[in-house]
């Protein structure tokens, strides 16, 4: 029954704009008699069908029981808010609210008058191996992503990969 309650909650606490893990568990913890812990907060964040991670913020100390700080946001937020965005396609939001992991669309797909048709390419291509990729090009793909950029190279990559960005954007491959 609790986790009923605590579910309600934060449903009611996201309505209005998304908030990340440490903002709901003070919330819960200062409006509900007998809170909540880091733990189960997670557990009820990952599993509730209403409500999805739009962002990564970090990992907290161990002091504070080692938990990711994700931004949250309800499903009818998201929907109302996120152009193209379907139940169950991945979110990872940007500052101004764009999904980064979205294929954006053109504006105008019409062609230039006199300007050579060009065929679409038969395939999609591969995405490009971040291995392949220079630390200043990996902390620009993660500053895109409002994500950290600090860290060796290594750590970077798993950061990106961990929040599956589909492909480089920057890469003339794709242009």
């Amino acid at each position: 029954m609790k986790t009923v309650r605590i579910r309600e909650k934060i449903k009611l606490f996201l309505s209005d704009r998304p908030r990340n893990t440490a903002e709901i568990l003070e919330h819960i913890n200062s409006t509900m008699r007998h809170g909540t812990t880091s733990q189960q907060l997670g557990n009820v964040l990952s599993k509730d069908k209403d409500i999805v991670k739009v962002g990564y913020i970090k990992r907290s100390g161990i002091l504070s029981g080692g938990y990711d700080i994700c931004e949250w946001a309800t499903v009818i937020w998201v929907q109302d808010h996120v152009d193209d965005w379907a139940p169950g396609d991945p979110i990872l939001l940007d500052k101004q609210g764009n999904n980064l992991l979205l294929k954006k669309p053109k504006t105008n797909n019409s062609p230039k008058i006199g300007a050579p048709i060009k065929a679409p390419p038969a395939r999609e291509q591969p995405a490009k191996d971040l291995n392949n990729l220079n630390c200043n090009q990996l902390k620009d793909l993660l500053r895109e992503a409002s994500l950290k950029v600090g860290g060796r190279k290594q750590e970077l990559i798993d950061r990106l990969e961990k929040h599956s960005l589909p492909r480089v954007e920057s890469d003339p491959m794709y242009a």
